[in-house]
């Protein structure tokens, strides 16, 4: 089992702009040991293919939590950490990018304190 869950939310085509670029930067991170959990807030279209094209380009284990409406932000999160079995959870922005020891710091620090 990994020791990070990753959750995003995507609700609808404006954020697949920037998609690429976050799981291009989840690829380059010295940290690997996580899966992603995506939540589904009853996307508008292109969104969820472009994600689950990316989920296959960085090979890690993750689940698509569908709903059926947009619950929004704060809900849709609280779903993915319900699932979540891992130690620690993660949550991020489709338009976000991290540098590549992001999560390896967030995480050595987590164990410390």
């Amino acid at each position: 089992m990994p020791k990070l869950s990753i959750s995003m939310i995507v609700y609808n085509d404006k954020e697949t702009k920037y998609i690429s670029y976050l799981f291009d930067s989840l690829s380059r991170q010295t940290f690997q040991d996580f899966e992603m959990i995506i939540v589904d807030n009853a996307s508008d279209g292109a969104v969820l293919a472009t994600v689950e094209t990316e989920l296959k380009k960085i090979q890690k284990p993750y689940r698509i939590l569908k709903n059926e409406t947009n619950v929004g932000f704060a809900e849709g999160h609280n779903r993915a950490y319900k699932e979540a079995q891992t130690e620690y959870v993660l949550l991020l922005n489709p338009d976000m990018y991290l540098m590549p020891e992001t999560i390896g710091r967030m995480v050595e620090f987590l164990d410390k304190h």
